[in-house]
């Protein structure tokens, strides 16, 4: 329920600030997530993958308001079992930044900062060892379940690569926190496009 309640505040923050002048805008992105903390969440999960897609406005030159939809999928680490993946979702309204250039280049830089929600999922997890002498394989449980959802608050920079008028390209590299009763951080590294309406 709360997703969806933050979701309406965010189309009714993007939908303020539009004027006759502002530009709608979508994009998609993917790339690779790297998880860092908590220990539950770091030390029984691996780098994965990130996919995603956005609803913004450009308003003015150098400013874009954005709302971020992202899933970022992980893989149990080395020596450990568990019958599902690790999961986190974002939601997040998105200020971008970019950095004026005065020579006439392709590549713009630019940050960004964002608040929103987060959600983390992660099963049961194994540890994986053999008995030598029966060569069986034994299992213990070392993590529980996890399903948390959290206030998420995030910060990033890049590059935009203009392709046209409507269509540019982009490379970002993004900090995500979950304020949990333990700070959650993932960084993923993102390479997305993104087309005027």
């Amino acid at each position: 329920m709360k997703k969806y309640i933050f979701l309406s505040l965010m189309l009714g923050a993007v939908n303020l600030f539009a004027d006759e002048n502002s530009r709608f805008l979508i994009s998609g992105h993917t790339g690779f997530t790297k998880e860092y903390s908590p220990p539950y969440f770091s030390s029984y999960w691996e780098r994965g993958l990130n996919m995603g897609a956005g609803l913004g406005m450009r308003v003015g030159k150098n400013f874009v308001l954005q709302i971020s939809a992202e899933y970022h999928l992980f893989k149990n680490a080395k020596d450990f079992i568990a019958y599902n993946d690790g999961s986190v979702y974002t939601f997040l309204l998105y200020l971008k930044k970019r950095v004026p250039v005065r020579t006439k280049s392709s590549f713009i830089p630019y940050y960004k900062a964002g608040a929103g929600l987060l959600q983390l999922n992660t099963a049961k997890v194994f540890s994986k060892s053999s008995n030598e002498y029966t060569r069986e394989t034994i299992t213990e449980l070392v993590e529980e379940k996890k399903h948390r959802s959290a206030f998420s608050a995030a910060c990033g920079m890049g590059f935009d690569m203009v392709v046209n008028e409507n269509t540019i390209m982009n490379l970002e590299i993004t900090v995500v926190l979950g304020f949990d009763t333990k700070v959650i951080t993932i960084v993923p590294l993102k390479l997305g496009v993104t087309v005027d309406l």
